[in-house]
């Protein structure tokens, strides 16, 4: 027997905001949704790169512009997709809340080791701790670290180095703060 239901934009729109692509399952779009979800996890690996542009203003704004573009065509296609489903669709063997939690946890443990990789190897974001570099990095202020820069060459002059100190060298308590 085949059942039919309804699918609700406010609701596709929710689930995409939720998960990347967890609307789109929602809809009936599967395969779509599992293509919107690592299109969402390249764009967050692109973006901190783009930080890295020696560009002050345009890196930032290029950072922001990139993940929000990809994030919210995700959630416009979803509703996009769900307005016509509102008065008649066939439901598929996925459309489960409890699929829908299971597909959001699974999400949840692909995003965290991918985000730990990164910092890890490609890119890490630290605060100033000490005014040495003033005027040019303030206290305070937050860089982003190109961390496979020198795998295959040595700094240069005029690059900014970021080492850290051992927890507590002098019995001080000063240490590079991570964020």
């Amino acid at each position: 027997m085949t059942k039919y239901s309804s699918r609700s934009p406010f609701l596709s729109g929710l689930l995409s905001v939720v998960m990347p692509g967890l609307g789109h399952m929602y809809t009936g779009r599967g395969m779509r949704g599992v293509a919107f979800f690592f299109l969402t996890i390249v764009a967050s690996a692109i973006a901190p790169v783009l930080g890295i542009v020696p560009y002050p203003p345009i890196n930032i704004a290029a950072m922001v512009v990139v993940f929000a573009f990809v994030y919210v065509f995700t959630i416009i296609d979803s509703i996009r997709i769900a307005g016509p489903l509102k008065y008649g669709y066939v439901l598929k063997g996925y459309n489960k809340w409890y699929l829908y939690f299971g597909v959001y946890i699974l999400g949840v443990l692909v995003v965290t080791p991918v985000s730990g990789i990164i910092r890890t190897f490609l890119v890490q974001s630290y605060r100033i701790p000490a005014g040495s570099m003033e005027p040019t990095l303030l206290v305070g202020d937050y860089i982003l670290v190109n961390k496979f820069i020198y795998r295959n060459g040595q700094p240069k002059r005029g690059d900014v180095i970021v080492f850290v100190y051992p927890p507590d060298p002098v019995g001080e308590g000063g240490t590079l703060v991570r964020k």
